[in-house]
């Protein structure tokens, strides 16, 4: 009867051990799972792959400016600016902008005299009457500089005006011409410095061409107060065409 009790208690403690062993991992498995995760974060994002860098960056790097380029832009600006405001300017305010500020500027008085002459020629049995005047413009458009004895430094610039001659012709009693002749017309036959410089003026008729029909006039283009000028030959038929014959610098008797 003795051992009969012991044989049923060991086999029900051989039975029970299992599910001891089973409530154990049980246990174990909700400790585990209830236990944080101690492996950082920055683990599983180091585990991820690289992402491409952002389209947005890219552009924004791409569009970055040099701030070299952004001052030249600002310079050219300016530049433009600047050269429209010379453009924009009136002839007169655009001449005074470009001398020396630190030399006086003197103006010449304006003249008011109007020079004309009229002769009758006989050409081909047709008669023709010219009739030409030279008047100032008195536009102030003319700079010169004035020296002192020495011939070294400019004490002044003097401003002096532009002059123009009107030309008419009539054939029979008909007009047939009235042409204005300034000196713009020599730009292509004369160095445009001196050009610019000096004023044309004093035309003399000097006859008629009867194989052109032509009346041939000659001009002097000159500086102002210098001996620096040309004579130059206009000829001008009954329609108003210009020619340049020549252009020649005179004898100067000393």
């Amino acid at each position: 009867m003795y051992w009969f009790l012991i044989l049923i208690f060991s086999s029900l403690l051989f039975a029970c051990q299992p599910q001891e062993k089973d409530s154990l991992v049980d246990e174990k498995a909700i400790d585990i799972d209830k236990t944080p995760s101690t492996t950082p974060a920055t683990q599983t994002v180091a585990l991820e792959s690289p992402s491409p860098p952002s389209s947005e960056n890219t552009s924004d790097e791409i569009s970055q400016e040099d701030p070299s380029d952004s001052k030249m832009d600002k310079k050219t600006e300016v530049s433009s600016e600047t050269t429209q405001d010379l453009t924009e300017m009136d002839p007169q305010a655009k001449l005074l902008k470009s001398l020396d500020p630190k030399v006086k500027v003197e103006f010449a008085q304006p003249d008011l005299l109007v020079i004309q002459e009229d002769t009758v020629i006989t050409s081909q049995n047709h008669k023709f009457e010219i009739s030409y005047k030279t008047s100032c413009l008195n536009d102030s458009l003319i700079a010169q500089e004035m020296y002192d004895y020495g011939g070294t430094n400019a004490i002044s610039y003097l401003i002096s005006h532009n002059y123009q001659t009107q030309i008419a012709i009539k054939v029979d009693g008909q007009l047939t011409s009235d042409q204005t002749i300034h000196k713009n017309i020599f730009q292509n036959s004369m160095d445009p410095e001196f050009l610019d410089r000096s004023i044309i003026k004093h035309p003399q008729f000097m006859g008629f061409d009867d194989e052109h029909q032509e009346a041939i006039f000659e001009f002097i283009v000159g500086i102002p107060n210098t001996d620096w000028l040309v004579l130059a030959g206009v000829n001008m038929d009954k329609s108003g065409k210009v020619r340049i014959i020549d252009v020649q610098i005179p004898d100067m008797a000393y």
